[in-house]
């Protein structure tokens, strides 16, 4: 499409002393991070998105941080998300 142009978002680095500020994301990420890993369902209720929206951001995950994320059933047949190491 001729005219289009995406913005990039520039986002400063922290200053000596000053925290980064939790995001949606870093949570998401951690919470991935737990040995027993998580569900969709569980994602949803603590960061507040729907299941859809979970399964996106993990995708996100997968391809801008190149995170190995594995699916696997759990003991209720639910999907459960970890980050492999």
């Amino acid at each position: 499409m001729k005219g289009t142009k995406t913005k990039e978002v520039r986002r400063r680095p922290p200053r000596d002393g000053e925290e980064r500020k939790e995001t949606k994301y870093s949570r998401l990420e951690a919470m991935l991070r737990h040995p027993q890993g998580t569900t969709v369902e569980e994602l949803g209720s603590r960061l507040g998105w729907q299941p859809h929206t979970v399964r996106a951001a993990v995708s996100v995950l997968r391809k801008d941080k190149k995170l190995m994320i594995s699916l696997t059933k759990g003991p209720n047949g639910d999907r459960v998300y970890r980050v492999e190491n």
